[in-house]
């Protein structure tokens, strides 16, 4: 059953509209913190993955503690896509069948699969270029010079 558009987030509506509706506006929207950890789980190739991600959508204000599930379903695809990628690199876009006919190569079709679901999340978190205009990251705070002074 299909919901509608997916809700804008409170700080992009405030951007783009000059005169947002309240009564839309949600004053108890959580905020989460960014002390993000890499799952334990993750093998080498997961980890370096993880940590070649990660920090960058942390200095962007993008991934908090609450989106650990998702980036680590992010890493799992993009390591799968990577592992699948090379495997048709290696191989060709067309191989032989049994029967010694030419035909498409399957790991071409599963990383086609692959990079589409992967390609959705990167949009999510906004790490693509037309999906990173959407996106509304928390900025920290600068601290003026004369704060200190009271």
């Amino acid at each position: 059953m299909a919901r509608g558009r997916k809700p804008m987030p409170d700080a992009m509506r405030l951007v783009k509209y000059s005169k947002p509706a309240k009564e839309r506006m949600n004053p108890d929207q959580p905020e989460y913190g960014i002390d993000i950890q890499c799952p334990e789980s993750f093998d080498e190739v997961r980890r370096k993955a993880w940590f070649d991600l990660v920090p960058n959508l942390i200095r962007a204000g993008v991934a908090k503690e609450v989106d650990v599930y998702s980036l680590e379903m992010l890493v799992e695809k993009w390591v799968e896509w990577r592992d699948v990628q090379d495997k048709v690199n290696s191989t060709g876009l067309v191989i032989k069948a049994p029967s010694g006919y030419p035909i498409m190569n399957p790991y071409y079709t599963m990383s086609m699969q692959i990079g589409k679901e992967v390609g959705r999340m990167l949009s999510e978190f906004g790490m693509t270029p037309s999906s990173r205009q959407r996106v509304v990251a928390d900025k920290p705070k600068k601290v003026s010079e004369f704060s200190d002074i009271s």
